[in-house]
């Protein structure tokens, strides 16, 4: 028997220590709800617990963003809702405007009203917002001044028409046929056997050619400029001969390639060669080469490049021939756009995944084309040569600043009558050219409008299954986390009951250990 060290008193209070640790740890567990308290109760079952409540908490928040994404389509379809009416009205003033019944004080009674119509529009545009970002100003449209006929000189190469039937210009090098330029690069092999290049080059397989398609080459063809000087070359198939010509203006060269007597791809190419000087026209940089079935066009000086912006080596299909007169371009105003757009973040990570893009409406007088509207004109007033401004000026409608709206409209009446007595005229013919016009500019708004709307409706439709979705994940994921982080209860108090029972039964050991040293006294009695 010892006294200096009661091992089983040691042992007793060491489990006694473990076990009340435990039961301590029980009593957190149960008391907060989760069996994660700190790191060190399941280190990676924290790491994993964090992720998913990051991803939980950003998909809540994406799912509240894609709420407020429908709240802004919404109000923007509203909107335009309400511009449907007004255009129906619209068209409504210019039918009954359009009615031969109709005296012009009618028809400007019709007008008087689609003016308030059109500035409400405009009105309802500026005053649309949505937690103060304007929801109908998805277009910052501007004037510009557009060429609709381009002109030329004479002397000019013109290309137009003529593109090459399918079954050849699927034929044509991919990137010549794409980019519009001599993409590809080519190596030539010389009598010696020696190599030039890389030349840049383009290439057509006249592979699939058989006698019966010469018809569908006939007035077809292509053109391509050199790689620096701009020289331009225009091959044009005509299939009622088989003699070759040649016409020239300038630096432009159209040779015209007679096939009428051709069999085999390979003669379509030998013509074609033999009818550009040997396959070298004009003596300069651009060279014809036969490949096989391939008519390699390419510039022979190594390392020269296309440059599409300097309008060099530039290949592409159509008949070009030389312009004997001069005709001068015509141009109008058009409207173009810069689209803005605003954008639901649906998503926990940065990139575009997790972005929807919502493309804005634009929708204004001017965006819908209606604002020159003018029913009671009586002539079409967009094809007048001359109007009246605001200030009495008669001047010409090209001159008209952008945006700027003609008092008065003009088509040139004769040197005989005075406008004035042209106006009377036209309007005692009752012609009202403006009514007709107005049904056709509402009816296109219309369209505008109502694809629009239905664009707005597929964004607010996408965005409900976006929202049904993360809702979904973070239900499930939120499960997932709790069996990680959770308390399971009962399991837990089955546990806290036996450290209970446990604890009791060290304390009455440890009683009775710290009693064995009173044998010692005992002994030491006696």
């Amino acid at each position: 028997m010892r006294i200096q060290h009661n091992l089983q008193s040691m042992n007793s209070n060491r489990q006694l220590g473990i076990t009340t640790a435990e039961s301590a740890k029980s009593s957190e567990k149960l008391s907060s709800g989760y069996k994660i308290n700190r790191a060190a109760d399941d280190a990676a079952g924290l790491s994993i617990s964090e992720k998913m409540r990051r991803q939980i908490r950003g998909l809540g928040r994406g799912s509240d963003n894609s709420q407020d994404g429908i709240s802004m389509v919404q109000i923007a379809d509203g909107a335009m809702a309400e511009i449907h009416d007004m255009l129906h009205r619209g068209t409504e003033l210019s039918i009954q405007a359009a009615n031969g019944t109709m005296s012009y004080d009618d028809r400007l009674a019709c007008q008087r009203e689609i003016e308030q119509i059109i500035q409400e529009i405009d009105a309802i545009q500026e005053r649309t917002y949505f937690n103060e970002i304007p929801v109908l100003k998805g277009g910052t449209y501007y004037y510009k001044h557009q060429m609709i006929d381009p002109g030329y000189r004479a002397g000019d190469l013109i290309v137009g028409g003529g593109q090459l039937p399918s079954w050849l210009s699927r034929s044509i090098d991919y990137s010549s046929r794409n980019g519009g330029i001599m993409g590809s690069s080519y190596t030539h092999t010389n009598a010696d056997g020696t190599q030039t290049g890389p030349h840049a080059a383009t290439f057509i397989d006249f592979a699939n050619f058989t006698p019966d398609k010469i018809d569908s080459l006939d007035g077809k063809g292509f053109h391509s400029t050199c790689c620096t000087c701009q020289d331009r070359y225009s091959i044009k198939f005509d299939a009622s001969t088989n003699v070759n010509s040649r016409e020239t203006s300038g630096n432009h060269f159209v040779y015209t390639i007679g096939i009428s007597d051709c069999q085999t791809p390979e003669d379509i190419i030998q013509k074609i060669i033999s009818g550009t000087q040997n396959g070298h026209p004009e003596n300069h940089f651009t060279q014809y080469e036969q490949q096989g079935t391939k008519l390699v066009i390419y510039d022979n000086r190594p390392g020269q490049k296309p440059n599409k912006s300097a309008q060099s080596g530039i290949f592409g299909q159509g008949v070009a021939q030389i312009a004997t007169e001069n005709k001068d371009p015509v141009y109008a105003w058009r409207y173009g756009a810069q689209n803005k757009q605003a954008n639901v973040h649906a998503g926990t990570e940065a990139d575009m995944n997790n972005k929807i893009f919502i493309k804005l409406p634009s929708i204004s007088s001017k965006a819908l084309n209606i604002t020159d509207v003018n029913v009671s004109a009586v002539e079409d007033w967009a094809g007048k040569t001359t109007v009246i401004t605001a200030e009495g000026d008669m001047i010409k409608y090209s001159e008209l600043e952008p945006g700027e709206r003609p008092a008065k409209y003009v088509l040139g009446p004769d040197s005989n009558e005075t406008y004035d007595e042209y106006l009377s005229r036209k309007q005692k013919e009752n012609i009202c050219e403006g009514a007709r016009l107005g049904i056709q500019r509402f009816g296109e708004a219309l369209e505008y409008v109502s694809a629009e709307r239905s664009r707005m409706g597929a964004y607010q439709n996408r965005l409900e299954h976006t929202i049904r979705n993360l809702d979904n994940v973070v239900e499930n994921t939120t499960a997932a986390e709790s069996r990680l982080r959770d308390t399971d209860i009962a399991k837990e108090m089955v546990k806290k009951s036996m450290q209970n029972i446990l604890t009791q039964a060290g304390q009455s050991m440890l009683a009775q250990a710290n009693q064995t040293t009173q044998g010692v006294m005992a002994l030491l009695q006696q």
